[in-house]
């Protein structure tokens, strides 16, 4: 027996000729009592009456692991089974009792070793297979090794292409058995991890590229079905491809940034903030990193650390107005999810039969603002938001009581982008698209949607003309509610 821990545990024992330690009289105890008594001895602090339990119980712990086919894994078997007996000796509620208890995690550790054995085997076959025999798959595994970083290649390089054991390889690290069994059971699971990601974006090239390119390409599909010229959005799909970028490449930053957003919009705050706190010990100081992690702590209900948060924003040198203003409004009050406007129980929403739409910037169509399903938008693409921006909705007929309008800028809360709102808008409405009067007006308000109310007037078509700059933001609209009175 080595060392437990720092405590040294020696292997002599004073003995009668039958093996059993007398007492000062010379008086022979039962198992238990002699148990019972250096068990107390060694709770009080005596590391002599450990090393006699150790000497009287050790052919029992190595038969047990014997029992079990541990084979060359015995040694190990028996460390491991009495440094466990050792740290938790003051948990032994009946000394007496003291060699069942030691079987009992004899049998446990020797099970433990097993399931170990299997899945390094189960491991190494899927890892390994016919390497012998199969150049192709050869060259796939050593490309999948030189893609993992260097903490992660070198236990299953050990293990698995050299072939030593644990207690080899653990020597070889300068690690524990125990402590390389935990190394190579992480090292596994980021090797399929990335193995399956691999996979996930070309089962037939993917072992030519790294893993930094694999998280680039993830994050690139993920963004292709909520950017650009694509009027679906699918921030389900979006979530999944972020998730898989940052397992990928836990050091990509703006995939673990987007992802963090797009946790603390979906609920999941306290992942955020693990995330957000990680990015933000690796990264230089930046606007929307210290933004999002005030709102994720705003989210929470953690309104002291959220204000720290926004003040260190405020504070920073050449942030945009979008930011400064964004930071003094969450230091004015909490900053919560967007919730949709309350409706007066006096108002009723118009149906969209029969609705048409036109806007100033129609890279994207803009009925897709009025199409009734949020998963679609009109944006102004490519344009950050600026005076003379308008977008006009026909109603398809005369509407009574025309009385208010309000715009879904963030797809009912899935979207990360949070600053899509118009800046400043003017609301006009017209009876036959030509003559236009002016009803109401709207100035931006962090986390709330564009919404005006007017008195009830009698009108065909509502117009949202933009009257300030707010770059490089663009102006969304994922869904138009227009309402009438009753």
């Amino acid at each position: 027996m080595g060392l437990l821990r720092g405590v040294t545990l020696s292997y002599s024992v004073t003995v009668t000729p039958r093996g059993r330690p007398c007492t000062e009289s010379g008086s022979m105890l039962s198992q238990g009592d002699r148990d019972q008594s250096l068990v107390g001895r060694a709770l009080e602090g005596d590391k002599g009456a450990f090393d006699a339990l150790f000497d009287q119980h050790l052919a029992m712990v190595r038969g047990e692991a014997r029992r079990h086919g541990v084979g060359a894994a015995e040694d190990d078997v028996v460390q491991e089974t009495f440094l466990r007996a050792y740290l938790n000796l003051p948990r032994l509620r009946n000394p007496a009792r003291f060699a069942c208890w030691l079987r009992r995690i004899a049998q446990r550790v020797s099970l433990m070793e097993l399931r170990d054995r299997e899945r390094a085997l189960s491991a190494a076959m899927h890892l390994v297979e016919d390497l012998s025999h199969n150049r192709d798959h050869d060259q796939r595994v050593r490309d999948l090794l030189d893609q993992l970083p260097p903490a992660v290649r070198q236990p299953i390089y050990l293990h698995h292409v050299l072939g030593l054991d644990a207690a080899c390889s653990a020597r070889v690290m300068g690690l524990t058995p125990g402590a390389f069994r935990t190394r190579l059971h992480r090292a596994r699971t980021s090797a399929r991890k990335v193995a399956a990601l691999q996979h996930l974006v070309s089962p037939t090239a993917a072992s030519a590229q790294s893993c930094s390119e694999i998280a680039r390409r993830l994050l690139s599909e993920g963004l292709a079905v909520v950017h650009g010229e694509n009027p679906f959005h699918d921030w389900s799909l979006c979530r999944r491809k972020l998730e898989q970028a940052v397992q990928a490449d836990p050091d990509y930053r703006l995939a673990s940034w987007l992802l963090a957003r797009k946790l603390s919009r979906d609920g999941d705050c306290r992942q955020a903030l693990k995330l957000l706190r990680t990015l933000w010990k690796s990264a230089r100081p930046d606007p929307w990193l210290s933004l999002t992690m005030a709102w994720t702590l705003d989210y929470m209900g953690r309104r002291k650390e959220a204000l720290k948060w926004y003040a260190l924003t405020a504070a920073m040198p050449s942030i945009s107005e979008t930011h400064r203003a964004t930071a003094s409004a969450g230091i004015e009050r909490p900053q919560v999810p967007k919730a949709r406007p309350p409706i007066s129980s006096g108002l009723i929403e118009v149906p969209h039969d029969g609705w048409s739409a036109k806007a100033s910037h129609d890279k994207l169509d803009p009925r897709y603002a009025i199409d009734g399903d949020r998963r679609t938008r009109w944006c102004t693409i490519g344009s950050g938001q600026a005076p003379g921006m308008w977008l006009r909705i026909d109603l398809g007929g005369q509407v009574d009581r025309l009385a208010g309008i309000w715009l879904d800028d963030d797809a009912g809360g899935e979207s990360i982008y949070q600053n899509d709102a118009p800046r400043h808008c003017v609301v006009s409405v017209s009876r036959d698209g030509q003559r236009w009067k002016r009803a109401a007006e709207w100035h931006w308000q962090p986390n709330r949607y564009m919404e005006a109310w007017w008195k009830p007037v009698s009108a065909r078509c509502v117009m949202l003309e933009q009257t300030a700059h707010n770059s490089p933001e663009c102006w969304s609209v994922y869904e138009a509610h227009v309402y009438r009175s009753k």
